[in-house]
């Protein structure tokens, strides 16, 4: 049997997603402008995190807030990045 020739030359990227939250790291399943999928459950107040996207070797972080925290009853975890600024609190200087 021959390969058909639209799979020809076809290429699949390596993908990998990952939530950084309080020092945890988690697998992400799906992602979404607004919400994230993760593999496995998991629980987390609302706050920031940090979102990781590698393809292929090309690597993209960018800080997220949970919305609602994570919930292990709830599929879709809710995420935003355009109202991250009102959500972080400055640090205290040492």
């Amino acid at each position: 049997m021959s390969i058909p020739d639209w799979r020809k030359g076809s290429y699949s990227a390596v993908v990998d997603m990952h939530l950084t939250v309080n020092g945890r790291m988690l697998d992400v399943a799906q992602l979404a402008p607004d919400f994230i999928i993760l593999r496995d459950a998991a629980t987390c107040e609302p706050g920031p995190a940090e979102m990781f996207l590698k393809i292929d070797e090309s690597e993209y972080r960018w800080p997220v807030y949970l919305d609602e925290g994570i919930d292990p009853a709830r599929v879709k975890t809710p995420m935003s990045t355009t109202a991250l600024s009102e959500h972080v609190r400055p640090t205290a200087a040492a």
